[in-house]
């Protein structure tokens, strides 16, 4: 896609989000003066705590890879890509973590790029599993395992790992989907909406397949347009799911880029 093709797609995407928010928000405005900021502040760090477990998916995967790097760049580099993903045109922060880790690290992008379509597959596996937990007892409880276990397995295909490390990735992107979630109700609550436990779960693996692939910077208007799509199906009041996500989206890029500037420096400074 050309420059100014991307350009209209955010444009575009950025229009949706708009949009769909601004209609969330008539539909079911929160009262600011009850809006409750201390459950804010947990959002916001809940955020930041699922970057830190992205950062140390990321330091398994340097580990693996016997780079020098340490675990506060680990961390600085995985929210220095986030918050540059969500801001810039499509995977940004991406295009410039490849060329930063074959420079700097000496690891090629081939490698980083097969330990993300790893880390993507457990992402699948876990958000898919959670979605089939919650559903009503039609699903049988040992489903949801087996999926996991299919998805654990097809995704060391993509990148061979040691059954250890493979593990601990697995139960980290378990991590980050409770975080997420727990973001995502801590965000509701603090604007003064009530959900249910499924529509809170529902949301947290809907952002996170989401996150896999980035229409748009951020997927700005394309989370919302499936948000949107999807609350029917669930019987959720889709203007507050879709503000919850938005606030919980919003706390993230802050937390992320506060993480990347605090650690910015040292972490350079780490593999001069």
């Amino acid at each position: 896609m050309t420059v100014a093709g991307r350009r209209v797609l955010h444009a575009v995407g950025l229009l949706c989000f708009a949009v769909i928010i601004g209609w969330a928000v008539y539909r079911s405005p929160p009262d600011l003066f009850l809006i409750k900021w201390y459950w804010l502040l947990a959002g916001f760090l809940l955020a930041g705590l699922a970057s830190a477990v992205q950062g140390l998916q990321m330091a398994l995967f340097l580990k693996h890879e016997q780079s020098v790097a340490t675990l506060r760049w680990s961390f600085w580099f995985t929210a220095e890509k986030a918050w540059m993903n969500t801001v810039f045109p499509v995977k940004a922060g991406t295009a410039g973590a490849l060329l930063l880790l074959d420079r700097k690290m000496g690891v090629s992008w081939a490698r980083f790029v097969k330990f993300m379509l790893l880390c993507s597959g457990l992402t699948a596996g876990v958000s898919i599993a959670a979605a089939l937990a919650i559903l009503p007892d039609a699903v049988p409880v040992l489903v949801p395992v087996l999926v996991l276990m299919l998805a654990v397995l097809l995704s060391r295909a993509l990148y061979p790992i040691r059954w250890g490390v493979l593990s601990t990735l697995t139960l980290l992107a378990l991590a980050h989907l409770m975080l997420l979630s727990l973001g995502i109700a801590a965000c509701l609550a603090g604007l003064g909406h009530g959900s249910t436990v499924i529509g809170i779960v529902a949301t947290g693996v809907i952002l996170n397949l989401l996150s896999i692939v980035s229409v748009t910077p951020g997927n700005f208007g394309v989370r919302e347009v499936v948000l949107t799509a999807v609350a029917p199906l669930l019987a959720l009041d889709f203007s507050v799911i879709v503000q919850g996500a938005a606030c919980y989206v919003i706390l993230r890029l802050f937390a992320s880029l506060l993480i990347a500037t605090v650690l910015r420096g040292g972490a350079l400074t780490d593999v001069a």
